[in-house]
């Protein structure tokens, strides 16, 4: 930690640690068009700070191990977005109605962490999408961790057609609210969300 004197008199701490990731978070997530719930959890996201059961594991609580979606993995933030397989049935699906190819998991090569494949799929995606694919990452993102919780605490679970008329019926939500300039979520968007 270090001291700094600033022209005003105000003293400011300054962390230096080596080694770590310099994330340009504000262009992807605090200026993103989307409400600040949505915000705060992409940047938690990005962070590496979601309560996933590898978390809960590190702290020594209870915890149900595996990715609650498909019971295949550790749940860490890594898997339960990008490598479950339900996950990825969801982003193929989301991206055949929303129209955007940066959606797909296919396009995800070469990523190697959080940040990588959030930026990568917002700098896939055409320049006059780019909001509305701002918006779907954000209601699929916080959606998709929203659907583990109803598993892990409601023991509730959803199949992936369900899935994707939850998400569509989101999107279709977020429009009416005054999302404008957001069309390409309506594509094929269910009337309401199916169980």
């Amino acid at each position: 930690m270090q001291m700094v004197n600033t022209p005003h008199g105000w003293h400011t701490y300054i962390l230096r640690f080596e080694g770590a990731m310099c994330l340009d978070m504000g262009s992807y997530v605090w200026n993103a068009k989307v409400v600040p719930h949505c915000k705060f959890f992409m940047w938690l996201l990005l962070q590496d700070r979601l309560w996933t059961a590898a978390r809960l594991q590190q702290c020594g609580w209870p915890n149900s191990y595996f990715c609650q979606l498909c019971y295949r993995n550790l749940e860490i933030s890594q898997h339960l977005f990008c490598e479950c397989p339900i996950a990825l049935k969801v982003w193929e699906g989301t991206t055949i109605w929303a129209k955007q190819t940066s959606l797909h998991h296919c396009n995800w090569s070469g990523m190697s962490g959080l940040f990588d494949w959030f930026k990568g799929t917002l700098a896939g995606a055409a320049p006059a999408a780019a909001l509305g694919t701002t918006l779907a990452l954000a209601i699929l993102i916080t959606g998709q961790f929203g659907r583990r919780n109803r598993r892990v605490f409601q023991r509730k679970k959803l199949t992936v057609p369900q899935i994707m008329s939850t998400i569509q019926y989101e999107a279709r939500l977020w429009v009416q609210a005054g999302n404008k300039h957001r069309d390409m979520l309506l594509s094929g968007a269910g009337v309401g969300p199916s169980g």
